[in-house]
């Protein structure tokens, strides 16, 4: 379930930053890469969740503490390393936190994988779900070019796109999925 919320919400952030950013901050539109690279790692943040609730369901309670030692080490060296470089700078921050946080998820699913057996339908699942937010982001990206030439504004535009992307993302899903599950009730 997490996977199907974060995926269209990350890559909708991902694709609309800069009409986003330039809405909420028309003074500052360069930090739109800074709002992309946290998208990505919003991901991170919603499946690590999910599965600190797992481990802390099944009395593994010691696992996310030890994973949350490791996030840190990793945070505090990745900024120690990329903010002093020009090239990356401030990005580096963002960096750091995806990165933060794609251990964290990663030491509690291996954890998560070795204390419970995990449905291998559960990847299929993802990638399905990941080619529907695919396909919402393309759409999301060509909906939105076209209605702020049309309609000459950003606000309008973005606000009409982000309303159609549920479109953009439901309809594939709802296909997928349903293909999915008619060719499994066949076999």
């Amino acid at each position: 379930m997490t996977v199907l919320l974060i995926l269209p919400c990350a890559v909708g952030l991902i694709v609309l930053a800069e009409p986003i950013y330039l809405l909420l901050y028309p003074n500052a539109p360069q930090g739109r890469e800074l709002l992309q690279i946290s998208a990505a790692g919003m991901i991170f943040i919603a499946l690590n969740q999910t599965v600190t609730g797992g481990l802390q369901g099944i009395g593994e309670v010691d696992a996310p503490a030890k994973a949350l030692l490791c996030d840190a080490a990793v945070k505090a060296a990745l900024n120690f390393l990329l903010i002093p470089i020009p090239a990356v700078n401030i990005y580096g921050a963002p960096i750091a936190s995806a990165a933060c946080y794609l251990t964290a998820f990663l030491f509690g699913f291996h954890r998560l994988r070795s204390t419970v057996r995990l449905s291998r339908s559960c990847s299929s699942c993802v990638l399905r779900t990941a080619f529907c937010a695919a396909v919402m982001g393309v759409g999301a990206r060509l909906a939105y070019q076209a209605l702020d030439s049309l309609l000459r504004s950003n606000a309008l535009a973005l606000l009409t796109t982000i309303a159609g992307s549920a479109v953009f993302y439901f309809a594939p899903l709802l296909t997928v999925h349903q293909r999915f599950e008619f060719r499994k009730a066949k076999n």
